[in-house]
């Protein structure tokens, strides 16, 4: 479903995720209510070969068992990393922190993992060839391998791959004819560019497919029937669908 800003609610889920097995000692290493321990930080440097072995980074896992190496980690939020994705803990300030062909990832609240880089101008599958991801496209996360597609093999049967669009900017699969104002409950029902206001989370009766870049002052940049109306977020000014 379309959220503004994007990557900051799937971010808030990652952390809420990361924390989870966090204990409630209120102690040094707590902020704003998400608890992260002196022990899930990282530390001045931490060194990952990836090598060849099986759990180098990028490769699924369940658990951080089934990943190698010192600081290892299974991310498992399923819209970032969906499969899971073996990393590592890591420090942006150390370029040597991750293996070549990654880089530190900064998620935010002492949350720093390594993942596989790539060039968001390459339309072919990168990502160690994995199924449901892409190379994001987002600002926040631009030449990172992260959840999405890159062609209609990702999808299911009938949709079609958007390779730029989605929430991370790393692809998102669409329905080919759907219209803006059609009835749905996901953003996949709806057109390449758009995305699914919900009726349990929108209050909109039935869902209904809309798409942001429209001119909200001047109500144009609208096809058909369609008007452009405002959708603030996060204490921003409304943005135009």
């Amino acid at each position: 479903m379309i959220r503004q800003p994007s990557f900051a609610l799937l971010l808030a889920s990652f952390l809420a995720l990361s924390a989870a097995a966090c204990s409630a000692d209120h102690s040094e290493g707590s902020d704003a209510g998400i608890l992260v321990p002196d022990s899930a930080r990282p530390p001045d440097a931490v060194f990952y070969d990836a090598g060849s072995v099986p759990g180098s980074i990028g490769v699924p896992c369940a658990a951080d068992t089934d990943c190698h190496g010192a600081g290892a980690r299974c991310l498992a939020e399923p819209q970032i990393f969906p499969g899971g994705y073996c990393s590592a803990m890591c420090d942006p300030a150390v370029a040597t922190s991750c293996p070549t062909g990654a880089q530190c990832q900064d998620f935010g609240r002492g949350m720093t993992f390594c993942v596989l880089t790539c060039d968001p101008g390459v339309m072919t599958r990168q990502c160690g060839g994995r199924a449901n991801y892409g190379c994001s496209m987002d600002p926040q996360l631009s030449g990172v391998c992260v959840g999405g597609c890159v062609d209609a093999t990702d999808c299911p049967t009938g949709l079609m791959c958007d390779q730029t669009g989605g929430q991370l900017g790393s692809g998102a699969c669409f329905t080919p004819g759907a219209m803006i104002g059609a009835a749905c409950v996901d953003d996949t029902q709806c057109p390449a560019g758009g995305g699914c206001q919900d009726e349990a989370n929108g209050g909109w009766p039935g869902g209904s497919c809309i798409a942001p870049g429209c001119d909200l002052p001047g109500n144009t940049g609208c096809s058909g029937d369609a008007q452009c109306i405002g959708l603030g977020g996060f204490g921003g000014p409304p943005q135009g669908y």
